[in-house]
């Protein structure tokens, strides 16, 4: 039987797909127009057929199938296409002079701040005029200071420092993270010091004469409530831990998780719990779900319930900052309560479908956002296994449900039940996106959801009664410490227990190769014989575990089985007959042979001065250099006709071994690139 709706839905994202693989936001403006004007085309033909077959009365329902599909396909295309060419950046790189907006929380990295900037309206050196711009911002202290500018959100900003290009460093197995950007509407990066800042004295106001849309302005209202929502629990006597977990399951403000409890929910099966979503959307609704299908079911309150209820649903999906799985959730909701105000029947296939069509149509790159794949996955397994699961058992034991059902002593097998369906759509991508399968996910979710009702339920009493009444507000402070407490030890008690998890069941084992790490603060040369013994050349080889502790969980954990050997005091290695030599500082010797030569650290010296009894045959310049040094080198190389590599710009350097540098040193290594959905590997 043909569905138009799902026909419709699945050719729309298969459109976006294509759109996605095929084309880049950075696609020259003519070729952009042009494939638009050639989908606009198609797409009227395709319309004009399709009236056409319309006059017939639909005799032959697969002809009608394909003219949908194709239809929608080409709609899709120019869709993720149109959504390219007006949010794709129209400045040039290093360009600086930005006037921002603070659109994020600003949290606190290592030692810089970090947030995001909308750039209403913008002007550059050259007078070039940019608006609807999203930047990433990270803000690093002065010299001689070690805190940063404060910022806060919705303040104004103008920036004297440039904006770069979302890159991927090309280090083996990293984080696409260029493409996540992208699917996050940021298309540029600025790195600035305190004191290239300026913060406007009226951010409001100089908000408002930036020209700052009426959407963004009511999201930053909204982001500040909550901000003032979570100095409430900041100020609550709870404990860090308890505060960053009731802030992230209450506000989605996971900015002050550790790394620690993310991971331990990660190996429990139950970082699901992390993200907003319709679990925590149907805890708050409950009440009102329960009204409206219960004894309001035909009263003619239902209708001004169904409206209060999506008024409360998007009302809190903006003040947590509209995460993508609670945007899902609240649109499947919102679809619901509308059928419900029409009196309509829509099924939960239909919804869900409906949903993912509108998310698309709206933000074509949430096909590509790993959150949203896992909760549209889930939803639709819930919606397809729970129902036939739930008919096996009872059929086979009708009586027992029956007197388990009237005693509330069935909802953990439900839990077990909805648990399975979802896990089982999510379980590939989980695989293939994290490297590893939670074998007692199911399980936890019995002890982890009821304490989740309970933490939401009193997070909500916490925030309405610390003003009103401070002692119930103390006593709720005390519960919810008491909660998180038993919450994390479950987890990490899950977390703990042997074959928690099946990690990197796919992944290859390394080959020989010789890897230059794109890693600024801590500069590495990797040199991988087999997967069991490797040694590193580093300029400080006693910064191997901090400074490389992303590369190591990203890559050694899963490609290695040994962890790989530091060098200490070696400036030179001979392999297969190439000596390669590092030049980290000043007090290194000058290498008078070196087929490979690689500069890092804190070398200062000036290659011109260096007197070699061969050519090198590759000069490799470490991101580790300051950009004038990196410039200084690069005319030398080039003057001498010495094959050069800079890290910086080209991203690490992956050859195998044995080396052979004439084949390898052109297709090798990963290049930057621009932003797409094109991932880029070691």
């Amino acid at each position: 039987m043909f569905r138009p709706v799902s026909v419709a839905v699945c050719a729309f994202a298969a459109g976006v797909a294509a759109g996605g693989a095929l084309f880049t936001p950075f696609s020259a403006d003519v070729a952009d127009a042009a494939l638009l004007s050639v989908c606009a085309l198609l797409l009227t033909v395709s319309l004009f057929v399709l009236w056409q077959w319309h006059k017939g009365g639909w005799r032959r329902e697969w002809i009608f199938a394909t003219v949908v599909a194709l239809t929608f396909f080409l709609a899709g295309t120019g869709r993720y296409v149109w959504h390219c060419v007006h949010h794709a950046p129209r400045w040039e790189e290093g360009m600086t002079g930005v006037d921002a907006v603070v659109v994020t929380s600003p949290r606190l990295v290592d030692n810089h701040l970090k947030c995001s900037v909308f750039c209403p309206y913008s002007r550059w050196n050259n007078g070039t005029q940019v608006a609807g711009q999203t930047f990433v911002l990270n803000v690093w202290p002065d010299r001689g200071s070690n805190v940063p500018a404060e910022l806060n959100i919705g303040d104004v900003l103008h920036i004297d420092a440039p904006v770069r290009r979302p890159r991927n460093m090309g280090n083996p197995d990293e984080f696409d993270y260029a493409s996540w950007l992208w699917c996050q509407g940021v298309t540029g990066i600025i790195h600035a010091s305190a004191i290239q800042l300026t913060v406007a004295q009226d951010s409001a106001a100089a908000a408002t004469r930036h020209g700052l849309p009426i959407m963004m302005r009511l999201r930053l209202k909204a982001l500040q409530w909550r901000e003032h929502l979570i100095d409430i629990y900041r100020s609550a006597d709870i404990g860090d831990e308890a505060f960053a977990l009731i802030a992230a399951l209450t506000l989605a403000d996971r900015s002050q998780l550790q790394a620690s409890t993310r991971e331990a929910f990660a190996e429990a099966g139950a970082s699901h719990l992390l993200a907003l979503s319709g679990l925590h959307l149907g805890i708050l609704l409950v009440v009102l779900m329960a009204l409206l299908n219960g004894p309001l079911l035909l009263s003619a309150w239902r209708r001004p319930l169904c409206l209060m209820a999506i008024v409360l649903t998007w009302s809190f999906a903006f003040l947590v900052g509209l995460p993508t799985s609670l945007v899902r959730a609240c649109v499947m909701t919102t679809v619901f309560l509308f059928a419900g105000l029409l009196h309509a029947e829509v099924s939960s296939r239909h919804s869900l479908l409906l949903t993912v069509g509108v998310m698309l149509a709206l933000q074509p790159t949430y096909l590509f956002d790993v959150g949203a794949q896992l909760s549209v996955a889930a939803v639709a397994g819930i919606t397809t296994l729970y129902s036939p699961m739930y008919m096996f058992l009872f059929r086979r034991w009708r009586y027992v449900v029956f007197w388990m059902e009237r005693y509330w002593l069935f909802w953990p097998v439900k839990m077990i039940l909805v648990s399975i369906a979802a896990q089982v759509f999510t379980l590939p991508l989980v695989a293939y996106y994290f490297h590893r399968i939670p074998l007692y996910g199911v399980l936890i979710n019995i002890a982890v959801i009821p304490i989740t009702v309970v933490l939401l339920h009193c997070g909500l009493l916490l925030l309405l009664s610390a003003a009103l009444w401070p002692l119930l507000a103390a006593c709720v402070a005390w519960l919810i410490k008491m909660l998180v407490a038993v919450l994390l030890a479950v987890v990490q008690f899950t977390a703990g227990l042997p074959g928690a998890n099946i990690n990197d069941f796919w992944s290859r084992r390394a080959q020989p190769q010789l890897v230059v790490y794109n890693n600024r603060r801590c500069p590495a040369l990797h040199v991988i014989t087999s997967p069991d013994h490797s040694v590193l050349m580093m300029p400080r080889p006693e910064l191997a575990d901090s400074g490389l502790a992303y590369i190591r969980s990203n890559f050694w954990q899963r490609r290695l089985t040994a962890e790989p050997v530091p060098l200490q005091k070696h400036n030179a290695l001979l392999l297969n007959g190439l000596r390669v030599a590092m030049l980290a500082d000043n007090d290194n010797a000058l290498p008078h042979e070196a087929d490979v030569l690689w500069i890092c650290g804190n070398y200062s010296g000036r290659l011109d001065t260096i007197t070699l009894a061969r050519q090198p045959r590759l000069v490799i310049l470490d991101a580790s250099l300051p950009a004038y040094r990196r410039q200084e080198y690069q005319l030398v190389a080039n003057k001498n006709a010495w094959p050069i590599w800079d890290i910086a710009t080209r991203g690490a350097l992956v050859l195998p071994l044995p080396l052979n540098l004439q084949d390898n040193i052109r297709t090798s290594a990963p290049k930057h690139p621009q932003v797409g959905m094109k991932t880029s590997g070691g």
